[in-house]
């Protein structure tokens, strides 16, 4: 009597393996797996004003992200709520489902521009792209608003090169570090 389940049972596991050794040479052949990953990335924006818990929560997992890759700086992740006279200057730029992302204010004396604060992305999201889609999301989504995206407040140990290529190219001193600006 033949064993049909241990023929069935090989024959099956060989396919199995055979579909795995396929796939690992499509996802190799892709050039760029960067690119694949921004073709999938969705986007996402919201206020202090609209949702503060989630904006909080965003804050602050972009904050730590940023204190744990800048050792001379050490932002508190967390704000108080009361504190915050325009919650509605308040923005965050992200992609769903992932960590970290921008902080973006608006100026209280001028409402029609806005700063990047704080940018931070997991290494392993950096170098692909990511950063850049970000920037250019923010912008647009400012625009949207009649809100002018004018500059990147950035520290000593930032990666100034990331912000010249955004186009963030005059610098004007801070306390702390320095903002790079888009000249108008």
């Amino acid at each position: 009597m033949v064993n049909l389940i241990g023929i069935a049972s090989e024959s099956l596991s060989s396919f199995v393996y055979n579909i795995g050794i396929k796939l690992q040479q499509c996802y190799k052949s892709i050039p760029n797996k960067g690119e694949l990953l921004l073709a999938m990335t969705k986007l996402y924006s919201l206020t202090a004003d609209s949702n503060w818990k989630k904006y909080q929560s965003k804050r602050a997992q972009t904050v730590r992200l940023y204190n744990e890759s800048c050792s001379s700086h050490s932002e508190e992740p967390e704000i108080d709520f009361s504190e915050i006279k325009k919650p509605s200057l308040l923005h965050y730029f992200g992609i769903k489902g992932e960590q970290g992302g921008i902080l973006v204010e608006q100026l209280m004396n001028n409402e029609s521009y806005a700063l990047i604060t704080f940018a931070a992305l997991p290494k392993a999201m950096q170098g692909i792209g990511l950063g850049t889609k970000l920037v250019e999301f923010a912008t647009q989504q400012l625009k949207l608003k009649s809100v002018r995206l004018v500059g990147a407040q950035l520290n000593h140990q930032d990666s100034h090169a990331f912000w010249l290529k955004q186009g963030f190219t005059e610098v004007a001193p801070l306390e702390n570090g320095i903002a790079l600006i888009i000249p108008e």
